[in-house]
């Protein structure tokens, strides 16, 4: 609802709405400045880009990248294995009675310090399937131009379909330029060597940061 003081009167929700939603033609700003995995996928394709992915020899339980990241076999077994084969979440008892993370001898992942007391409620899971109506993993990158100025280079962005990227989908956007030469992409080693201890990592936040900054600058 708007109080338009100008006119004088009251404008309801689905007039406002209709309002903003004719003021340019957003539909044929989307469908010419909008770029998606599928349509940089199919010009690579075009291209004859190769997207043969080579799987090493290595197994879930000597795999050093789970172990970097933190997971753990218990993780990948009961949670992402089947996830994997059902497309949905494992079922599995409340809580967790494990040790806490910050007496761990072991380094854990970040969101595993936080703890808060358990709560039972009724509200559904966010669930971009079931709730596909007011939920989404869609998201966008690419550059982002004034939000107070309206124009349909806005919409020149990247559509991900999730956050989380298949092989072939971070294949396709590494080679993006190769499409669409105005898309410019930086490839940053974010690892550090362990032996190097606590500064090593904060200089590694800080190559990172320079690296990022600069390849933005760069554009």
């Amino acid at each position: 609802m708007l109080v338009d003081t100008v006119a004088g009167r009251i404008i309801d929700d689905s007039e406002l709405k209709q309002t903003v939603a004719h003021r340019q033609d957003f539909r044929a700003w989307l469908d010419k400045e909008l770029l998606t995995l599928p349509q940089v996928e199919k010009g690579l394709k075009e291209q004859s880009h190769e997207f043969s992915i080579a799987l090493d020899e290595s197994t879930l339980q000597n795999d050093v990248r789970l172990k970097a990241f933190g997971y753990s076999f218990e993780q990948v077994s009961l949670l992402l294995a089947p996830m994997a084969a059902d497309s949905k979440e494992a079922l599995g008892s409340m809580g967790n009675d494990g040790p806490l993370a910050v007496l761990a001898q072991q380094p854990r992942l970040l969101y595993e310090y936080f703890r808060q007391l358990f709560a039972q409620v009724t509200n559904p899971p966010i669930d971009p399937i079931r709730e596909a109506i007011v939920m989404s993993l869609e998201c966008y990158v690419g550059p982002q131009g004034n939000l107070l100025e309206i124009d349909s280079t806005q919409c020149h962005r990247l559509m991900l379909p999730s956050p989380i990227l298949t092989l072939g989908e971070y294949e396709s956007i590494k080679n993006i330029n190769k499409v669409h030469p105005d898309w410019n992409v930086s490839l940053i080693d974010i690892t550090f060597e362990k032996a190097k201890g606590t500064q090593g990592y904060l200089d590694a936040l800080d190559r990172i940061c320079d690296a990022a900054t600069e390849a933005i600058t760069a554009g």
